[in-house]
């Protein structure tokens, strides 16, 4: 004897204990009484007794039956819970969206986006980690920790997609006082005539584009300060300690002491220096998610758009 776990014949099972006819169970279910009658049998054989005895036009549980009926029902009461509980899980992940962001962009792009997002559909839980490992990234959303990830990787990785990109100008940022404050936009090699400060400590995707262009122009960036935040960095430019270049999109509020300079395409041919910006996610996605994936979107590409001259 050994019951399996098929809650459909239990189902079936309780609604002829319940209506004492098979035929009025098989009505009720929508199924032909052939089908229950087969279902009962087959259940009957599992469970080793008689679960039903005829007596007339009606059929009345055994013992037997007696015992399965309690069991049955908490079982299907149980998995109704389950399934209760695992629809009210994908009800509240289907309204949250996990972001993972590089710090340039908090002040710029993210804010204003997930406060437009906040006024239209307060049903939607946003969740935020600043990015650490850029490597790991990819890892994250095939696992479901994030939903979506600004990134400067030259390819998308496999199995994640990304709409459109963003091209991100780097901008010369020099104290009021310097002999190039008054100009409107200025070359890299202009600018290697003073110390620069580099505000990515930790070598990452702007200083590493940064010098890559700078050696293309024939020098290494004249870093004598390092710092790790574009405010420091900002600070100390104030200060006249350096002259920097930032990416734009770490300029949402720029000091008041200090001037901001487009920085002039090598050739004309070619864009500003800068960097490209995507918007990873997974290809299946919740609405939610697709809703503020257009919107960062959106508000970076006016975010530029507001900044490009």
């Amino acid at each position: 004897m050994s019951l399996s776990p098929d809650l459909h014949r239990l189902r079936i099972f309780l609604a002829v204990f319940d209506a004492g006819s098979v035929t009025e169970a098989a009505a009720e279910l929508g199924y032909a009484p052939s089908t229950v009658s087969e279902q009962l049998r087959t259940l009957a054989r599992e469970a080793g007794h008689a679960l039903f005895q005829r007596h007339g036009n009606r059929i009345f549980p055994t013992s037997a039956a007696g015992i399965l009926e309690p069991h049955a029902r908490n079982l299907l009461v149980q998995f109704e819970r389950v399934n209760k509980d695992l629809s009210n899980y994908a009800s509240k992940k289907s309204s949250e969206v996990t972001v993972e962001f590089v710090a340039s962009v908090g002040s710029s792009v993210l804010s204003p986006a997930a406060t437009a997002l906040s006024r239209r559909r307060p049903d939607i839980c946003l969740k935020f980690s600043l990015q650490s490992q850029a490597d790991e990234t990819a890892l994250k959303m095939a696992r479901g920790e994030i939903d979506l990830a600004f990134s400067f990787a030259s390819e998308v990785p496999h199995g994640l997609v990304a709409s459109r990109a963003l091209h991100e100008p780097f901008v010369a940022v020099v104290p009021v006082d310097d002999p190039l404050a008054g100009r409107g936009h200025v070359t890299l090699a202009e600018l290697r005539d003073r110390p620069w400060i580099n505000h990515d400590a930790a070598n990452g995707s702007c200083s590493r584009s940064v010098a890559d262009q700078c050696r293309a122009l024939g020098f290494t960036p004249p870093y004598e300060l390092s710092t790790d935040t574009f405010e420091t960095t900002q600070d100390l430019v104030a200060a006249g300690l350096g002259r920097a270049v930032l990416p734009q999109f770490a300029l949402a509020r720029p000091h008041d002491d200090v001037r901001c300079l487009r920085l002039e395409a090598v050739r004309p041919d070619l864009p500003p220096p800068g960097r490209r910006v995507v918007i990873l996610r997974r290809p299946e996605t919740s609405e939610a998610v697709m809703e503020f994936y257009e919107l960062l979107l959106k508000t970076g590409e006016e975010f530029l758009a507001d900044h490009a001259s």
